[in-house]
């Protein structure tokens, strides 16, 4: 009998979204018998400890971007463009260690450009081939997005989360030779036999300033709503919960209890992230989406949803619980689109022959 494929699954720490899009990723391969690894550094590394206590993990090199609550969110980035070409050199060098010392058959990385390796198979997932630029310096894209292909080039593979049909993104503009869809990521089930337990469900998430700004901002309208409410605040960690007459406030949920959370809810509110946005989908629910203030992708997606009456969107200075509530039902939702799990299915079968 062949002994069973070793495999490295490295997301990104930019937040939890590359981390939460991994489990359906990891949870196929350990039914498929594949001896797991994981790497990842800060709350993407807790997130996924907390969902698969029994793997092995790594930490990797932090990026840990520097964000402001004042001035533009681009120029920040530009300035910081240094610290993280070390930090994916870094990261490389911590990757190749990890493939000699441990074995490994196989490199999945999600949105970790030095997490591939010069003697195994390596495989980047990502849903933005072309990375978007803020107004006003889209001239520099295609300088950005010149380095940033020289980088994944040096993958095996490139694995885009989105799937043909009706309701595909249009971030992948440039094809890459060896791209692939693997189909819409969600570490969620639907569940039809679900009630309903709260009104309304807010899902805080991203850097901070921001994050504190948005929970602080919900915090305060939806106690003056009356509408039971949850407020999961995003920060992975030791479980903390409190409440505040109508509101009750979480750090964080698993991902089957906040499935199930989110199943007994009316609406949603939260940010147009895009695996925020798949998780939607495959529980099929309306959201009211509040993109990150200056996060060019986010307001890029919450514009597209709207535009196509898919989903109410508000920039985070002009939310305003009450309107949102009403403008909601206007839009079709997101019931109307299904995740198709055989594109995952198919590209891990050919990735492990």
């Amino acid at each position: 009998m062949a002994s069973p494929k070793r495999i490295l699954v490295c997301p990104l720490d930019w937040g939890l979204g590359h981390a939460t899009r991994c489990i359906p990723v990891i949870h196929s391969l350990l039914k498929r018998h594949a001896e797991v690894f994981i790497a990842s550094s800060d709350g993407a590394l807790e997130l996924l400890k907390q969902e698969f206590p029994h793997v092995t993990f790594f930490e990797l090199p932090p990026y840990r971007p520097a964000y402001q609550s004042t001035g533009l969110l681009s120029m920040a980035m530009l300035a910081q463009l240094p610290k993280f070409k070390k930090v994916i050199s870094d990261e490389h060098t911590v990757l190749e260690e990890l493939v000699r010392n441990h074995s490994i058959d196989l490199v999945i990385s999600d949105n970790r450009y030095g997490c591939w390796s010069a003697t195994v198979r390596s495989v980047f997932i990502t849903h933005q081939v072309n990375l978007l630029m803020p107004k006003g310096f889209s001239w520099m894209s295609s300088l950005i997005n010149y380095f940033l292909h020289r980088y994944i080039k040096k993958f095996s593979e490139v694995w885009v989360p989105d799937q043909d049909g009706e309701f595909t993104f249009p971030f992948a503009a440039k094809k890459m030779i060896n791209q692939k869809y693997i189909g819409w990521l969600s570490r969620f089930k639907k569940n039809s036999s679900m009630g309903q337990t709260y009104e309304v469900i807010a899902l805080v998430s991203g850097p901070e300033p921001q994050r504190s700004a948005f929970q602080k901002l919900l915090t305060g309208q939806l106690i003056l709503s009356g509408k039971a409410s949850l407020l999961v605040t995003g920060q992975p960690g030791k479980m903390l919960r409190s409440r505040n007459g109508n509101l009750e406030i979480v750090n964080h949920l698993p991902a089957e209890e906040l499935s199930k959370a989110i199943q007994a809810s009316e609406v949603i509110i939260c940010r147009s992230g895009y695996s925020t946005v798949m998780d939607l989908i495959a529980l099929g629910r309306r959201a009211i989406f509040v993109p990150t203030p200056q996060q060019p992708e986010q307001e890029f997606l919450a514009d597209f949803l709207e535009k196509n009456g898919i989903a109410f969107a508000v920039n985070q200075n002009d939310f305003k619980l009450e309107i949102a509530l009403k403008k909601v039902n206007e839009y079709k939702g997101l019931s109307h689109y299904e995740v198709n799990d055989q594109y995952l299915q198919t590209a891990l079968d050919d990735i492990l022959k």
